[in-house]
């Protein structure tokens, strides 16, 4: 035995079941969440997770190095074994393999980690360095998900933002909570020093912008994934929300629902008529650019729902309850389509705000 290659063994008790721990080791928002020894961060991370499937993943050193391992898998079965070569490109000749064992133990798993061909023991004992950080970032992360903090969402249930935020919860099942605020108040502009909303606290963590609350939300739970792997679904789905949010809100929510619907029960006042008259002629080339793309496919961004699709949905179940709104939607049966599919989801039912025009 004394020839036998240097290796590498840790064994860590992880409390999630196999299936959960074989995610966070497989999913790369989820590897994100914990790879990197202390002071590095995962910059790059590519995993596809088959037999003869390839992964990459490329680390920053505190020094600003990147550092970059590879390899291939070459036994996949879910959720108990994976074994995959590795091999770091500033050595690609010195290929070693890894397994790992994700077997049941109580309400947990017992993770067993072996790193085997290794040509010395000073390498084998700098990758068990390594190991270590990894693995107890691992069960670190597997704490926060099997005592998931309390997530609350803050903002009215009318809010548009606030609904997309909701309904990304719903549909990746993340129990929350809806706290309504006074956004003009300065406890609320401690949350969101800019009074908009919505606003989030995950235990101790706060974050505002409903983009950035949208993809926190879909990272912090595995699936349904709601951002496409593929890189140009993924930048359509970009598109359709910066379309949403930089044009049709400007336009469909903050004049013609804000003067329809809001003006006359928030602020007492009639609505402002000339800017309803200029603002429709935009909204109506808007709506025409989204039915001419859902012609083509059934949600913004392809095949599958997206963020996109739950960032301009809420501002379209408002269209119906107004003579301009209606007239957008008027022979637009892709737009139809679209939204009654969507309208049929429980998130939507889940979600439905009770604000009715006054």
């Amino acid at each position: 035995m004394a020839n036998a290659p240097a290796s590498v063994r840790i064994e860590r008790r992880l409390p999630v079941p196999p299936a959960r721990a074989f995610d966070a080791w497989t999913r790369p928002a989820e590897i994100r969440r914990w790879w990197g020894r202390r002071g590095y961060t995962a910059e790059i991370i590519e995993c596809d997770v088959r037999e003869g499937g390839a992964w990459r993943l490329a680390m920053r050193s505190p020094e600003g190095n990147l550092n970059v391992v590879r390899g291939r898998f070459t036994r996949v079965e879910p959720p108990h074994h994976l074994v995959y070569t590795w091999a770091w490109d500033s050595a690609p000749d010195q290929v070693t393999e890894v397994a790992v064992e994700f077997r049941a133990e109580g309400d947990g798993t017992r993770m067993t980690l072996v790193h085997t061909g290794f040509k010395d023991g000073g390498s084998a004992a700098e990758h068990d360095k390594g190991w270590s950080s990894h693995v107890d970032a691992l069960a670190d992360y597997a704490e926060e998900i099997a005592r998931p903090a309390t997530l609350t969402i803050y903002g009215g249930a009318a809010s548009t933002f606030v609904r997309t935020a909701r309904l990304v919860c719903e549909e990746k099942a993340i129990a929350y909570t809806l706290e309504p605020v006074d956004f003009r108040s300065a406890a609320y502009r401690a949350l969101h020093p800019f009074g908009r909303m919505p606003a989030m606290r995950h235990g101790a963590y706060t974050l505002y912008e409903t983009r950035a609350i949208a993809s926190y939300l879909d990272d912090l739970v595995p699936a349904p994934r709601l951002t496409p792997e593929d890189s140009r679904q993924r930048a359509e789905m970009e598109k359709w929300i910066s379309i949403s949010n930089n044009y049709v809100d400007l336009v469909t929510t903050r004049v013609l629902i804000l003067e329809r619907l809001v003006a006359r029960v928030l602020f007492n006042r009639d609505a402002d008529e000339a800017a309803i008259r200029a603002a429709v002629p935009t909204a109506e080339t808007q709506f025409a650019v989204i039915e001419a793309e859902l012609a083509k496919r059934p949600y913004l961004a392809g095949a599958s729902l997206t963020l996109a699709d739950l960032f301009l949905a809420p501002i379209v179940f408002y269209l119906p309850m107004f003579a301009e709104g209606r007239a957008l939607l008027a022979d637009r049966p892709a737009i139809a389509r679209w939204y009654d599919g969507l309208a049929r989801r429980p998130s939507f039912a889940a979600t439905e705000p009770e604000f009715r025009p006054g």
